[in-house]
C-alpha cells in the first residue's frame, strides 16, 4: 500500500518528533512484562505444580515391595481424596510416617505486587481502577467521579488526536474546502451538580423553564 494511502495514528515520541512514535505502554514496559510473566507462573503452578501434599516414609529396613507402593498410593487415594473424604482419620502400619510437605508461595504477597503493577500500568494509561475490575472501595459518587475523569482526561484526548490527524490528512481530500471533521464526545458534565443549580437559579429567578430546558438537553 502506498504510504500517500495510509493514514497513521501514532503518540509522538520526544526524542524523536518525526519518527515512528512511541506507545503509552513503553513506558510501564518493565512493569507490563513482569506481570505477564507472572501471569504465566500462575498457571503453571495451578496446572502442574509437581510437588506432592504429603509424603510418606519408612525406616530402614520397612521399605515397601515391589508393587506395594503403587498400591499404597491408590489406597491413598480411594479413602481421603476429595473433599467428601476430608478429615478422615489414616492408620499406617510398619513405622511408616507421614510429611506434609507446605508450599510456601507467599500468594497474598504475590497477589498485592501484581494489584501494584495494574495500579501503576493503568495510572500510566489513563485508566482509574473502576474500570479495571477494582470495586472495593467504590460507591456512586467516586464511581461517576472516575468516570467522568477517564472521559475527560483520557477519552476525549483521544478522540481530539483522531480528529486533527483526520482534519489534516483526510479531510481536504475531500470537496467544499473549509469543512472539518468532528467527533461527538462524551459528556463530562456533573448531572446532579448542573441539575441542582438549575434548580437554585429558577428558585432566584435567573432562568426560565424553556431555558432550564435547554440546560438539560431538551426540547424548549
Amino acid at each position: 500500500i502506498p504510504k500517500e494511502d495510509v493514514i497513521c495514528f501514532k503518540h509522538p515520541d520526544p526524542a524523536d518528533p518525526y519518527g515512528r512514535g512511541k506507545g503509552p505502554a513503553e513506558a510501564v514496559a518493565d512493569e507490563v512484562e513482569t506481570d505477564e510473566h507472572a501471569a504465566k507462573y500462575d498457571a503453571a503452578f495451578y496446572y502442574n505444580s509437581a510437588v506432592p501434599g504429603v509424603v510418606i516414609t519408612y525406616p530402614a529396613g520397612q521399605e515397601l515391595k515391589a508393587g506395594e507402593a503403587e498400591q499404597l498410593t491408590q489406597s491413598w487415594q480411594q479413602k481421603f481424596q476429595g473433599f467428601f473424604n476430608a478429615f478422615k482419620p489414616a492408620v499406617l502400619t510398619k513405622g511408616a510416617d507421614i510429611k506434609v510437605l507446605n508450599q510456601t508461595r507467599k500468594e497474598n504477597e504475590h497477589l498485592d505486587s501484581r494489584k501494584f503493577r495494574g495500579q501503576i500500568i493503568g495510572g500510566v494509561i489513563g485508566t482509574p481502577k473502576l474500570l479495571m475490575g477494582e470495586t472495593g472501595d467504590v460507591n456512586r459518587s467516586t464511581a461517576e467521579t472516575s468516570l467522568a475523569l477517564f472521559n475527560e482526561f483520557t477519552v476525549i484526548p483521544h478522540i481530539v488526536a483522531v480528529e486533527n490527524t483526520l482534519n489534516i490528512r483526510l479531510v481536504p481530500l475531500f470537496q467544499p474546502s473549509g469543512m472539518f471533521l468532528e467527533i461527538l464526545k462524551p459528556d463530562t458534565k456533573d448531572k446532579q451538580f448542573l441539575d441542582g443549580q438549575i434548580r437554585e437559579d429558577m428558585r432566584a429567578g435567573m432562568l426560565r423553564v424553556d431555558e432550564a430546558r435547554r440546560l438539560r438537553g431538551y426540547e424548549e
